[in-house]
């Protein structure tokens, strides 16, 4: 009877994680949404040396605050111990990572409205930024214990890669109309992410 209830509590324990590592899911595919929004207004902002959707931008960024501000509750949920320690190694390392990268946003925001960098930085920051994210999707993912839930994970991940790879050639067909700039190699860039 010992076995059978120390069976029943690990289940639960498990249920309870994955619960907690779905809903970091949903609140990160949130977020993807927002930075994929914020990194095209900010390509076209840079693009056109600041002449354009400067308002549309600012709201952009409240709303990635927002989603943002979920992201962190949620966080803050996971630093039980116990939380930590089911997650494994590699699923932290890929948070640690995001949370690195999303600690670089507002210094990097400030450059994008001072102008400080080039149409290349902006799209290369959220892109990697947004990569980060996925990869935490990805982890989540490969370390759900229940079948049915991993291929809905998996699936969710799949159509949120599609998704980016479609946002980086929106972005870069925006970044470039508004700088007035095309070359063959951007092209070239382009026709790889719509083959993506």
């Amino acid at each position: 009877a010992d076995y059978l209830i120390a069976a029943r509590q690990a289940e639960a324990l498990s249920l309870q994680h994955l619960l907690r590592m779905a809903r970091m899911v949903v609140a990160i595919s949130s977020l993807v949404h927002t930075l994929q929004r914020e990194r095209g207004a900010s390509g076209i902002f840079a693009g056109s040396a600041g002449s354009r959707f400067g308002s549309q931008r600012s709201r952009m960024l409240i709303d990635t605050d927002a989603e943002l501000a979920g992201f962190n509750a949620l966080l803050c949920t996971l630093e039980d111990e116990a939380d930590i320690m089911h997650a494994g190694s590699r699923l932290l390392s890929r948070m640690a990572t995001a949370i690195h990268q999303l600690a670089q946003l507002d210094t990097f925001r400030s450059q994008v409205q001072a102008l400080e960098v080039s149409l290349e930085q902006v799209n290369q920051f959220y892109t990697e930024l947004i990569r980060a994210l996925l990869a935490v999707v990805f982890e989540a993912a490969d370390s759900a214990a229940d079948p049915e839930i991993t291929r809905a994970l998996v699936a969710l991940f799949h159509f949120m890669h599609g998704k980016e790879l479609a946002g980086q050639e929106r972005a870069l067909g925006g970044m470039r109309l508004a700088s007035g700039q095309f070359s063959n190699s951007l092209v070239e860039r382009a026709g790889v992410l719509i083959d993506g």
